[in-house]
């Protein structure tokens, strides 16, 4: 779990995804994960769930990403500001396996 952290960046995700065995990852709340930490955990064929709530340098362009991990069981975008509830139809759509939330009001709760 890298959740609520100020120090992990897009280049750590090189690293994180040549962890073999990993299947869930929070990055929750971490402000420096954008688009292109994304880019580079396509390649993580264990991960089942991504936890990216309040990750606001995800935008549309991450989801393309995230489209191209059909491996994934579990994503929650929460307080991701940055992903139109169009965004979130067009995952669901091409991820029809994964169950992909984005509830911004429970993402609120955590954040007070």
């Amino acid at each position: 779990m890298l959740g609520y952290c100020n120090n992990i960046t897009d280049n750590g995700m090189q690293f994180v995804a040549t962890i073999k065995t990993l299947k869930y990852l929070s990055l929750a709340s971490c402000p420096r994960i954008t688009d292109v930490g994304l880019s580079k955990l396509i390649s993580s064929a264990s991960l089942e769930t991504l936890d990216l709530r309040g990750c606001n340098g995800i935008t549309v362009q991450g989801i393309g990403y995230l489209k191209e991990m059909p491996y994934l069981r579990e994503i929650l975008l929460g307080g991701c500001s940055n992903i139109s509830n169009a965004g979130i139809r067009e995952l669901r759509k091409t991820l029809p396996n994964c169950k992909v939330e984005k509830d911004d009001k429970e993402w609120a709760m955590h954040t007070k």
